[in-house]
């Protein structure tokens, strides 16, 4: 997460690594909306400079209710009613269906290789590395890889690859068929 520490030390703010990672983590490549969101968290510690992820959380979070990593993580803690209702919210526009998919997907994938590691044995640091998140966010996945079997992740990465095709070549409307993963990925065995 340099390049968001990079941006922020442009606007003479101090991100800690948890933070930077949390802020591109909820604002993903759009640099405006990053710029924006660091203005917002320098007004929020002024006259300090120095940011962490606590305040990241209290002050971004509220923006970001509706994005496709809260729907991740709703997802991953299995909580069917807030991710259909995150859903719906997330895919205003249903051009933007296999974004949002796309973004489902790195998040099970992220999830299964911290389930793999976590399962082996790897310490928390390895796994860090690994799949490229610390603090918040990767206690996060950890919590969330406890929820699901390999066999499920297995079962919604193969749900997901025909999703993925189906997105593009049928006439069912895309929020139908994401309703249709999501209700399958929260359904405990």
């Amino acid at each position: 997460m340099e390049w968001v520490q990079r941006f922020a030390r442009e606007q003479q703010v101090r991100l800690s690594e948890d933070a930077a990672l949390l802020l591109a983590e909820l604002v993903g490549p759009d640099l405006l909306a990053l710029s924006a969101e660091i203005e917002k968290l320098r007004a929020f510690v002024f006259p300090n400079t120095a940011i962490d992820a606590e305040v990241v959380s209290k002050c971004a979070g509220d923006v970001h209710k509706h994005s496709v990593f809260d729907l991740a993580d709703a997802l991953g803690q299995r909580d069917r009613q807030k991710a259909l209702g995150l859903l719906q919210r997330v895919l205003e526009n249903e051009r933007e269906a296999l974004q949002v998919l796309h973004a489902l997907v790195g998040h099970f994938r992220r999830l299964w290789l911290v389930k793999e590691l976590a399962g082996s044995g790897k310490s928390e640091e390895d796994i860090a590395q690994a799949v490229g998140l610390r603090g918040q966010r990767l206690r996060l996945l950890l919590g969330q890889s406890r929820l699901y079997s390999l066999a499920d992740l297995r079962q919604f990465w193969h749900r997901a690859t025909a999703l993925d095709l189906m997105l593009k070549s049928s006439r069912t409307a895309p929020l139908v068929l994401l309703e249709m993963l999501v209700l399958e990925a929260c359904t405990r065995p």
